[in-house]
């Protein structure tokens, strides 16, 4: 991994996590002409600095906050706001820069694809409207939501109640 995890809260802890952070640092390094350590690193040089910007843009774009972003990059929220700035400023008038943004544009999308020879851990919060139908086990209530957000929740036919609610 080229990113080392950090702490980071809400959201940022799944779009920012090392993998995906790792695969858009090494997608820009190389459509940027750059190695992804200088990325990394605290130079100001350009072809690196840019090209630092364009990931702090593309983390954005995923949902990531300037905040998280920055603990990612060691850098402060601010600096991710001028990275932002910086890439906008640079789409309106630079052809090159435009170029080289159109092959790497796409990482700010929500899906991207992983590569296959790794694993990826992913948490998921979601919130789910399951039908009251009796009593379930948290076992039971965990698989319909997954099922629910799958896209595979049929409803089953509930022939007995035959269980106690504890209610406070």
């Amino acid at each position: 991994m080229l990113v080392d995890e950090v702490e980071l809260r809400g959201s940022d802890q799944t779009i920012l996590n090392s993998a995906v952070v790792s695969l858009i640092v090494g997608a820009v390094a190389e459509a940027f002409g750059v190695r992804p350590k200088e990325i990394l690193s605290r130079s100001r040089a350009e072809p690196a600095a840019t090209a630092r910007a364009v990931v702090m843009t593309l983390l954005l774009n995923r949902g990531g906050t300037l905040t998280g972003i920055g603990r990612v990059l060691d850098r402060d929220h601010g600096a991710v706001y001028y990275g932002r700035k910086k890439v906008k400023n640079l789409l309106s008038y630079d052809k090159r820069f435009k170029a080289q943004w159109s092959r790497v544009k796409h990482l700010g999308d929500m899906e991207v694809p992983l590569a296959k020879d790794r694993v990826y851990r992913v948490h998921l919060v979601a919130d789910v409207e399951l039908p009251a139908e009796g009593c379930l086990s948290n076992r039971e209530i965990n698989r319909r939501a997954i099922d629910m957000i799958a896209g595979r929740f049929v409803r089953p036919k509930i022939e007995s109640l035959d269980c106690e609610m504890a209610t406070t």
